[in-house]
């Protein structure tokens, strides 16, 4: 299995930004990662550690001969842990699949908490469906498909994943009179079927294995198409290790009553509950056609129409939308206007409105009086720019800012920190106006920018308004 170091959260300096601990987290505990020979299936899929390097974990937990933990900077795979007075202190022994699952690198160090589910989230797995292949087939010298009982396989895989927390796409090592089996999770359920068909929204990627658990296996390359009928992908996955006997296959409802396939301009499918995209008037032929299996958006690409079904669930749930970034509600506006989605387009609308509100010409001596009082105004390009609330949040340190960059031009100090241009999509977020024209000339500028920077700057901040010099009360958008 492949062994890859992961990276945390990318600062705008390019450098790797330890994640802030929030109050009421589990404690973390780093631990150096060390490789485990593999043993038949005993433990296998179990990380081991000494009780003594995770202490804490084990006083809060109901059950401490297994844990559940995960890595702090974040994964979809959740680790079970069992302890091993026999493990070096402040190590964890993880198989290759575990790095592999996990993306951890042996010999390095990384934190990890104890994992919780969220309260009021079913998770218990109704049911798990695995894709079975051999393990270095080639290398172990197999040529041509290799007949496994699936009934067999499933005993083995119920028993070995008992009370541990699995996730789409995780593999699974599981050893089978003599092959080593790799079962890849492609679907995981905490709901039952029916209950999947009635659900509005449903999401479900991990769950807890429990004896009612039921397990589906397919071979390598097959899938189910809409109508529930297995289909083979052999030509495109290459020549299938395996072929499973004494498998039964379930028969799968026809979905294509409830789902709908939404293509985007960049050509990604999501498959999309039709009650779900009712708000959506643009789409009610199709919707309500529930023979036409598929709508193609022209002018809405993948990322946007993510947000758009982020906000559809949302509302269909009765929770609040997320507060969106002030960069993204243009491209969100436009779809919710091809979509009809009249929601989607007051939500944006207010919030670019009480954007407006807040912008409007500005005076050198008012960010003088502001950053006096204890706030954060900076001057950059003759925009201001309030950042008061990003302080904590900046990667370079809360102190930085308020020591290098109040009351001048901070141009140069943008241009010298900041080489990643990502930084300049969320100027408009702190954005709330321009200097007058008198001011903008007399503002201290202690070293200047290059041209370039400015023309990138100017170029990306279209959202900037401009000051009539007849009348500087009034403010027009430049775009």
């Amino acid at each position: 299995m492949p062994s890859m170091k992961g990276l945390g959260p990318i600062s705008y300096q390019g450098n790797a930004v330890p994640r802030p601990k929030k109050a009421g987290e589990h404690q973390v505990i780093s631990l150096i990662v060390r490789s485990k020979a593999a043993d038949g299936n005993v433990d296998q899929g179990i990380g081991l550690v000494h009780p003594d390097s995770c202490s804490p974990w084990a006083e809060g937990s109901p059950s401490p001969a297994l844990l559940h933990i995960a890595p702090a900077r974040g994964t979809d795979c959740i680790l079970t842990i069992r302890l091993d007075e026999g493990v070096e202190r402040g190590c964890i022994l993880l198989d290759h699949v575990q790095q592999h699952n996990l993306h951890l690198a042996a010999l390095e160090k990384y934190d990890f908490s104890l994992f919780q589910p969220h309260d009021e989230e079913s998770f218990e797995a109704n049911s798990l469906e695995g894709e079975v292949r051999l393990l270095r087939a080639k290398e172990a010298g197999i040529s041509g498909r290799v007949e496994i009982d699936a009934a067999r396989l499933r005993q083995a895989l119920a028993k070995q994943l008992f009370h541990r927390i699995v996730a789409v796409n995780e593999l699974v090592l599981v050893h089978l009179d003599g092959l080593a089996l790799v079962v890849r999770m492609t679907e995981v359920h905490n709901l039952d079927e029916l209950a999947r068909q009635e659900a509005v929204s449903y999401h479900c990627y991990r769950a807890m294995v429990t004896p009612d658990t039921v397990i589906d296996l397919t071979e390598e390359g097959q899938n189910h198409d809409r109508s529930g009928s297995a289909t083979s992908h052999a030509s495109r996955v290459g020549s299938k290790s395996v072929k499973l006997i004494n498998n039964p296959q379930r028969v799968k409802a026809d979905s294509r009553a409830t789902m709908l396939d939404v293509v985007t301009c960049d050509g990604e499918v999501f498959p999309v509950k039709r009650k779900l995209l009712r708000p959506c008037i643009s789409l009610t032929q199709a919707v309500r056609d529930t023979q036409q299996a598929s709508v193609h958006l022209a002018s809405v690409n993948t990322l946007v129409f993510d947000r758009v079904l982020i906000c559809l669930e949302a509302e269909a749930a009765g929770r609040a939308v997320p507060d969106f970034a002030v960069h993204l509600l243009g491209d969100l506006l436009h779809a919710a206007e091809d979509l009809g989605c009249r929601s989607l387009q007051d939500y944006c609308r207010a919030k670019l409105g009480k954007l407006d509100l807040a912008i409007h010409p500005r005076s050198f001596q008012e960010v003088k009086a502001r950053n006096a009082a204890g706030q954060c105004w900076l001057t950059l390009d003759g925009m201001v720019l309030d950042v008061t609330r990003w302080l904590d949040e900046h990667p370079g340190g809360s102190t930085i800012i308020p020591a290098q960059a109040l009351n001048l031009d901070c141009s140069r100090f943008f241009e010298v920190y900041h080489s990643s241009r990502e930084s300049f999509l969320y100027l408009q977020e702190f954005y709330i106006g321009e200097l007058t024209a008198a001011d903008a000339a007399a503002v201290p500028q202690p070293e200047e920018p290059s041209p370039e920077f400015l023309a990138q700057l100017r170029a990306y901040t279209t959202f900037r308004v401009r000051v009539n010099e007849a009348d500087e009360q009034k403010v027009y958008k430049s775009f």
